[in-house]
């Protein structure tokens, strides 16, 4: 309820539209490590995120719900929403503890796990949780941390653990040079980007974007 008023969410929850609220229980704000749940709480944009990838864009009874069904939340991210046996499932995890609250505007399924959005998450989060987690344990060791998990809006390039099949370089002042030269100065999509464009790295290198049928190479 304090995270719902911090982000300013309550307005819309207690108007007219019609709602399904995963309303994350206590329990499963506590499994979150604390620097993770403070560093959310604290930027509106994150929560609003977050709290936002708990709400479905309409009144969704446990009866209504059949294996396989997916929704979508005001985020704008999918949720596969099943059943086993009599347990209903987000994703695969039966994590529903209690339902069907019902409001006057909705109806309220209690979990027992956040579901966090990557929109809410740091590059550190993100990239640790993907097949990059060689290049994201590199930049922590030579003291780019710091830039993956703070509130600088940057793009990572990210290499593939494949990249480093015959081992990882060893953490000197080329590499870190290297490895800044793949943080961009800037948060940029790919639907942001543009033939021509030109793009700053920590590191102080150009890079040039070219787009190709849709496709974007860099060099």
């Amino acid at each position: 309820r304090a995270a719902v008023a911090a982000s300013g969410l309550n307005t819309m929850l207690e108007g007219n539209g019609q709602y399904t609220l995963l309303a994350p229980t206590n329990e499963a704000f506590e499994k979150i490590p604390s620097e993770t749940l403070n560093r959310i709480l604290g930027d509106p944009e994150a929560l609003r995120d977050l709290l936002n990838n708990h709400i479905l864009k309409s009144a969704m009874c446990a009866e209504a719900i059949v294996a396989g069904l997916s929704v979508e939340t005001l985020e704008g991210t999918t949720l596969e929403v099943g059943c086993s046996g009599d347990m209903l499932t987000i994703n695969g995890k039966a994590i529903i503890s209690n339902k069907d609250i019902l409001a006057t505007n909705g109806v309220i399924h209690y979990i027992d796990e956040l579901l966090i959005p990557d929109s809410a998450k740091t590059l550190f989060e993100l990239a640790a949780e993907s097949d990059v987690s060689t290049a994201i344990d590199l930049f922590r060791r030579a003291g780019l941390g710091n830039h993956l998990s703070g509130s600088e809006r940057l793009t990572l390039l990210a290499p593939l653990n494949s990249v480093f099949r015959d081992g990882t370089p060893p953490i000197d002042a080329h590499t870190r040079n290297l490895l800044r030269n793949h943080i961009i100065k800037d948060q940029l999509a790919s639907k942001y980007l543009y033939h021509g464009q030109t793009l700053e790295t920590l590191g102080g290198k150009k890079l040039r974007v070219f787009v190709y049928r849709n496709v974007s190479c860099g060099s």
